[in-house]
């Protein structure tokens, strides 16, 4: 085959598994003139096969053939191709088996199938990449895909695509924002920034770009100008929803001590009413009768009620009711009416008149009403305010991004969801790509072509 360089412009992908026909591209991808014949008849069209983008040594004198699949295998449904149709895988070469998984048994793939990369929609002028799209997260969904099953998958990816999608566009219309506003003299400390960046991470590496592109790939799979430009954006970014956002969020003293005050429960917790209660049944003369004189002659009541009382006696005859709206002559404390008023009457040490409910007679003592320590206007105040601060950034944001989707220039998120759902549909399910090599790196791929990279 011709070491020429084969130029196909590659098409879109039209579904989760569709295929891509070479007849279309092949006839503009041609090897030149017949050699020493000077004939101005076109030259024969080159064939594409599997073998053609796979090594082969040099003394082969054909390219091995992938084994054909086991009769058990269940090779996922593809679409009706010819055994010319091809696609371009994107990214690195390595063996397209999927991993085989409980979810997902292993399935060959058809020796002339590769995945196209294809641009999915545009963000203020700027293209979105499929591909490239999917590097941050291309690990996590390849162990997903061979962990659960195809829906479970793909309600994943949905999840993760729909999430990624949201912050590139944030991103891409705050930086498009930020170089729209620079005057000429801000455009020249932003150039001085960046080279203030790059400059530190050379610096950091002994002065070397070559180890410090390699260090950094090794640890984040970035080279030193794309971390560079990484951490640029990062900080554009930040400076831009600063200047945007920043001016219009104030929060005033008055604005801290009214929140205090509206909201005391969350600083101060609501008092508590704890009473002693001496309760006796009407039927029971006697103990009626030492009650009524027990209460009349000032006995201790605490005394009174655990010598007579049926009220909780392994609780020492107590209760206890919180005061949730601060205010005691409001508040419940019982069921019944009559007894829910005459206590609502009491000052702490006082007991009520006999209320008798269903046959039974009552007295209650409120023993006291308990504030737990809370937290001053002054230890809270720092606290309030960021509250705040952070409460009324949130609303700038959305005000601010509300009118920056409305200006600014992109594709139909959902159509974008979409096609890059298909992209992953192919890209994890069908192809398995980014799967785990299942040989060698450096051993010959005979059992399914590689890849070739982009």
């Amino acid at each position: 085959m011709s070491t020429r360089s084969l130029r196909c412009t590659p098409a879109p992908l039209g579904g989760a598994l569709a295929l891509l026909a070479m007849a279309c591209c092949i006839p503009a991808c041609s090897s030149g003139d017949k050699a020493g014949t000077g004939s101005s008849e076109p030259a024969s069209r080159a064939v594409l096969s599997a073998a053609d983008f796979q090594a082969t040594p040099a003394d082969a004198s054909a390219p091995a053939a992938p084994p054909q699949p086991a009769a058990s295998a269940a090779p996922r449904p593809l679409a009706e191709s010819g055994p010319s149709d091809v696609l371009v895988i994107t990214g690195a070469p390595q063996p397209i088996t999927p991993a085989a998984s409980p979810a997902r048994p292993a399935a060959p793939i058809p020796a002339s199938v590769v995945q196209v990369d294809q641009m999915v929609g545009q963000i203020n002028g700027r293209p979105v990449y499929a591909a490239e799209f999917f590097e941050p997260m291309d690990e996590r969904l390849a162990r997903e895909a061979a962990r659960v099953d195809d829906r479970q998958f793909l309600a994943f990816a949905r999840k993760e695509i729909e999430a990624a999608l949201w912050d590139k566009l944030r991103d891409e219309l705050l930086l498009s924002e930020f170089e729209s506003s620079l005057s000429p003299e801000e455009r020249v400390g932003v150039l001085a920034f960046v080279e203030q960046v790059r400059r530190d991470l050379v610096s950091g590496n002994f002065g070397s770009e070559q180890l410090a592109s390699q260090r950094l790939r090794e640890a984040e799979g970035l080279g030193l100008e794309e971390k560079v430009e990484d951490i640029t954006q990062r900080r554009f970014i930040l400076e831009q929803l600063r200047k945007a956002i920043g001016s219009r969020v104030t929060v005033s003293a008055s604005d801290i001590r009214l929140y205090y005050e509206q909201n005391q429960d969350e600083f101060s917790p609501p008092p508590i009413a704890r009473f002693v209660i001496l309760r006796v049944p009407t039927s029971n003369a006697e103990a009626l009768a030492q009650a009524e004189a027990g209460v009349a002659s000032g006995e201790p009541f605490e005394a009174l009620a655990a010598r007579l009382s049926t009220w909780r006696p392994d609780k020492a005859n107590a209760h206890e009711s919180t005061i949730v709206k601060r205010d005691y002559a409001t508040a419940d404390f019982f069921g019944p009416p009559a007894l829910n008023a005459a206590a609502r009457a009491l000052t702490p040490g006082q007991v009520t008149p006999r209320v008798t409910v269903r046959e039974e007679a009552y007295w209650v003592k409120l023993v006291e009403i308990q504030q737990e320590p809370g937290k001053s206007l002054y230890d809270a105040q720092t606290a309030i305010e960021a509250k705040l601060r952070a409460e009324r950034s949130r609303d700038e944001e959305t005000r601010y991004f509300e009118q920056l989707f409305r200006r600014g220039s992109f594709s139909d998120v959902k159509n974008m969801v979409r096609t890059l759902l298909e992209f992953a549909a192919d890209r994890y399910l069908v192809m398995g790509v980014g799967a785990p090599a299942t040989a060698p790196a450096s051993a010959p791929a005979t059992d399914s072509p590689a890849a070739p990279s982009r």
